[in-house]
């Protein structure tokens, strides 16, 4: 490999690292929105069959799935957490595809 081309690399390497040092808080999940019935018998939300929304964090490990009421109150900041979620995964695709390019090199440089 060109020796400028593994200096290009190296230089990616530290930007991504910095990117991902500089990302808040995150969580894995999904923001869903389901539709309910109440408890109320008079409801006309539920009488004409509209339903009420209600907003859930969805995760699944191992096969299983789990749902976590949010409300609306919380909905906006789990939505930050989770694209936060998918901002760090796709930094870290890019990160390891580099770091794969620069391991076929004869002297791995890590841009700690």
């Amino acid at each position: 490999m060109q020796e400028k081309n593994k200096k290009k690399l190296l230089k990616k390497q530290k930007k991504l690292l910095n990117k991902i040092k500089n990302i808040d808080n995150f969580c894995r999940g999904t923001v869903v929105l389901l539709k309910q019935t109440c408890s109320r018998k008079n409801c006309k939300k539920c009488l004409s069959g509209e339903k009420h929304p209600q907003y859930y964090l969805s995760q699944s490990r191992n096969g299983k799935s789990k749902i976590i009421f949010l409300g609306k109150k919380k909905k906006k900041k789990v939505e930050e957490l989770v694209n936060n979620y998918k901002k760090i995964k796709q930094l870290i695709y890019e990160l390891s595809d580099i770091n794969t390019d620069l391991i076929k090199t004869d002297e791995f440089i890590s841009a700690n």
